[in-house]
């Protein structure tokens, strides 16, 4: 599970981050601010999102090895 969790940190961590779409290029063209403003918090609630996803499956993927061993006998 722990390995499982690395991979897919790795695999979301490779793919980049979330752009500005059509939308928002448009508002910020056009000048309208309030659009501009609702969709640029959208794309950084999105970024936070996944960099506390990424954070996430790292650190539980760390717990779990370190639980895993310290848990093991010693022999």
């Amino acid at each position: 599970m722990a390995l499982a969790m690395l991979v897919m940190g790795f695999a979301i961590l490779s793919v980049g981050l979330p752009e500005a779409n059509v939308s928002l290029h448009a508002a910020r063209v056009t000048g309208d601010d309030q659009t501009t403003s609702v969709l640029e918090n959208d794309l950084k609630k999105k970024r936070n999102h996944r960099s506390l996803l990424i954070g996430s499956l790292f650190a539980g993927s760390a717990a779990m090895t370190v639980v895993g061993f310290a848990s093991m006998k010693n022999r």
